[in-house]
């Protein structure tokens, strides 16, 4: 057994399964590219290192596995930014595959070389775990591609993934039992009997199925918030469209009764009575139907929002201010834009009808230059704003963090755009700013 041979071990031990867990949190890494390819080489030259040791100079093997383990959680967490539930589900879900393809490796190793298994670290142990990781990690790749990264960049889950990392820990636990504290037997002896690496082979297969099992119910979560925004949007449009159909209806009323209150008018002038013309034309504008707001801005969808919480904040005695220029075509699908704005103007709203009557107030402001789209939103509010420990407001309607904020900084970052949220002197405040197409 030569040192080449160890760390050739070591390295088709740490690099394809770093890679793979890396993979789907590529856009939520702590570091630059260069910067994190450079940790990945210090922390596989450490693990090398402890492949050395264990090879070379013996040593209990279940304190170098768990020293082992634990650089390897350090390192990863360093370099992962994401919510922690993903990145220890996604961590020990890896953990566990490398798992039974070192268990595997050694088994078949067994059977067509026995002399080398006896050995540890041999050549045919490494070829023949390129070929099981070949065979498991390739499929697996494709599948964390197309599906799991998909998943890991929704954010709108975070609650459920507090807990779902406990499900491939239990497996990680049973593997450590079964590998280093049952029947007194070493884990090489283990290994080496086929009956226990077909028992670990069904322990995994159904692991597999659990995690998998796992993403759908992510991806169903997903779904439904998606479907329930789309659902909001539609609702907004709707909302809108009553309400102006309720403006036309009045302006048709107020048409057929012009030609009488003309005639009213008229008889008061020719008989000289022109206080009374100018009270009643006075008591007549008060009642005609607030068309001041019909047209905000060029762009339809963003109109139809506006002209809709415009309403809102007039039935709650909120001040409603808006410097908005958004023109008609923005590159941004109008759906997208609905379940922005919507989201934010609802918060906005509802928060603002909650202060004292005569400091209620929302505003939002647009400015689009250079291929971006800005919106600024801020409100008045009382009470006390909260926040969990990754900083994100926990809403006040409910348990948890915010699904509306969740769903725009999921809008944003799937746009490629901007979020910056603040609360000072009673006001709070968010700033989108989206790439336009």
């Amino acid at each position: 057994m030569s040192a080449a041979e160890m760390v050739i071990y070591s390295v088709l031990s740490y690099l394809p399964y770093i890679a793979l867990a890396l993979f789907p949190f590529k856009n939520d890494l702590r570091f630059s590219k260069r910067i994190t390819v450079l940790l990945v080489i210090v922390s596989g030259i450490f693990q090398i290192l402890i492949g050395l040791w264990a090879g070379l100079w013996g040593g209990n093997s279940a304190l170098l596995s768990f020293i082992s383990t634990v650089t390897y959680f350090v390192f990863y967490f360093t370099v992962v930014k994401a919510h922690f539930g993903k990145t220890l589900f996604t961590l020990l879900t890896l953990s566990n595959i490398a798992n039974f393809v070192v268990i595997s490796s050694k088994c078949i190793e067994g059977a067509l070389f026995p002399e080398n298994a006896m050995q540890g670290y041999r050549w045919s142990f490494s070829l023949i775990m390129v070929l099981v990781q070949a065979a498991l990690l390739i499929p697996l790749w494709f599948y964390i591609r197309s599906t799991y990264t998909t998943v890991m960049e929704k954010d709108a889950a975070k609650p459920t993934w507090r807990f779902l990392w406990l499900i491939p820990a239990t497996f990680y636990v049973e593997w450590y039992y079964h590998l280093y504290s049952n029947s007194g037997k070493s884990s090489l002896e283990l290994a080496l009997e086929p009956e226990n690496t077909l028992f670990l082979f069904f322990i995994n297969l159904g692991a597999v199925f659990i995690y998998h099992m796992v993403v759908c119910h992510i991806k169903a979560i997903e779904a439904n918030i998606e479907l329930s925004e789309q659902n909001h949007a539609l609702q907004t449009q709707h909302l809108q469209y009553e309400n102006l159909q309720e403006r036309i209806a009045e302006a048709r009323r107020f048409k057929h009764d012009i030609r009488h209150n003309v005639l009213t008018v008229l008889s008061f002038l020719e008989d000289g009575k022109y206080d009374e013309a100018k009270n009643f034309l006075e008591a007549y504008d008060l009642s005609m139907p607030d068309d001041r707001s019909v047209c905000f801005c060029k762009n339809y969808s963003v109109n139809a929002i506006l002209l809709f919480f415009a309403q809102q904040a007039k039935d709650a005695k909120i001040d409603f201010i808006t410097a908005v220029d958004v023109p008609e075509d923005i590159g941004i699908s109008d759906n997208v834009i609905s379940v922005l704005l919507g989201n934010l103007l609802e918060n906005a709203v509802e928060a603002s009808s909650k202060a004292e009557e005569g400091s209620r107030r929302v505003t939002i402001k647009s400015v689009c230059n250079g291929g971006t789209i800005l919106f600024k939103i801020s409100n008045t509010y009382v009470g006390e704003l909260v926040r969990n420990k990754s900083g994100l407001y926990m809403s006040t309607k409910h348990s948890g963090s915010g699904i509306g904020l969740a769903s725009v900084r999921n809008i944003v970052k799937q746009n490629g755009g901007m979020l910056k949220i603040s609360d000072t002197g009673g006001e709070f405040a968010v700033t989108v700013m989206l790439m336009q197409e």
